[in-house]
């Protein structure tokens, strides 16, 4: 998520080191799983040093997010024959606590007006 200026993504995994690196628009959903040692105080750790983002709990739009975007992978896995996989993705969309949101502390730029 180096440079996300928009739009919406979820990670169920490790979001790896230094993640949203220049995030200055959009939200990123972050599952924490204490089983993998990812709690919040881990996923703070882990994001960029010079990263303009706050990891929050979800508000009303981040569970609709979370929700929306796993029942469409939900729905793909299903489409695959993985029926089970599915069972346990809608199972997390509805435990919201189950995640934080990444978002820019404040916005940086204009989406709108391009530089180039």
């Amino acid at each position: 998520f180096e440079y996300m200026t928009a739009g919406r993504a979820v990670v169920l995994g490790d979001p790896g080191p230094w993640f949203c690196a220049g995030q200055t628009g959009g939200r990123v959903y972050l599952r924490v799983n204490p089983a993998w040692n990812l709690d919040r105080a881990a996923l703070e750790r882990r994001r960029a040093k010079g990263a303009r983002i706050a990891l929050l709990d979800l508000d009303d739009t981040g569970a609709a997010d979370v929700a929306d975007l796993l029942g469409a992978y939900a729905t793909e896995l299903s489409a695959s024959g993985q029926d089970e996989e599915a069972e346990r993705v809608l199972a997390l969309a509805g435990q919201p606590a189950a995640f934080l949101m990444s978002v820019p502390e404040r916005e940086q730029t204009d989406p709108s007006v391009s530089t180039e």
